[in-house]
């Protein structure tokens, strides 16, 4: 299962397949988008990353997140909500949990997403993740540097409801117990005007130690 890309140099590649330098590919993008951020730039931008960003914007560990590229104010400071549903307090070795983010914003026109599952010592991979059969049009699974990222496809842009869309992924627990893990998840509520501006990036963090998963950030409302 490919990507739709939208420029001639995509993002890396979907599991199974050679991974890329995201660094370089994102800089070259925030090139295309133009100091002044008009006219073509503007386009060309909105319209790269429309099936899925580069790998690592999910603003964990110090990475990127939505927010590298697009903007309305701070981060997680809209009147919307980014919610994952699912994520064990927890995890049974080997366990498969569905996870369903839901996104809303009173603007939401276009909606974006990446997850990662990962070790907070070391950022390696924990566990695995799928995409469920009737999400194989909406989410894919992009791997760069043995890590996967879960995020949205070009069929999983819309609203699935007025304002608000969903996306379903499942992740598979690891065999052994007790391993810490951290899901770092970013979330982008676009107004579709063609533009990165006037956009909002919200942004949630979860960790499992063995106690109750702690929600690294809490929504201002």
């Amino acid at each position: 299962m490919a990507l739709a890309g939208a420029v001639s140099s995509p993002p890396p590649a979907l599991a199974g397949a050679a991974s890329a330098d995201e660094g370089s590919w994102l800089d070259g993008l925030r090139k295309v988008g133009g100091g002044d951020l008009a006219g073509e730039g503007r386009l060309g931008f909105h319209i790269a990353f429309r099936d899925g960003p580069p790998a690592r914007v999910t603003g964990g560990f110090g990475e990127d997140s939505c927010g590298a590229c697009h903007w309305n104010g701070a981060e997680d400071d809209g009147p919307g909500t980014l919610e994952l549903h699912g994520f064990p307090e927890a995890y049974e070795p080997g366990a498969r949990y569905p996870l369903e983010i839901t996104l809303t914003d009173p603007d939401l026109v276009v909606a974006c997403f990446q997850l990662a599952v990962r070790h907070p010592a070391d950022e390696s991979q924990v566990g695995t993740l799928e995409v469920p059969d009737t999400e194989e049009e909406r989410v894919g699974i992009l791997v760069d540097r043995e890590v996967e990222f879960a995020q949205h496809r070009l069929g999983g842009i819309e609203p699935t409801e007025e304002t608000t869309t969903r996306w379903s992924v499942e992740w598979v627990a690891p065999d052994e117990a007790g391993v810490p893990v951290v899901l770092h998840l970013a979330a982008l509520a676009a107004d579709g005007d063609q533009s990165q501006i006037g956009d909002r990036v919200y942004t949630r963090a979860f960790e499992i130690t063995g106690a109750p998963p702690t929600s690294l950030y809490i929504h201002r409302r």
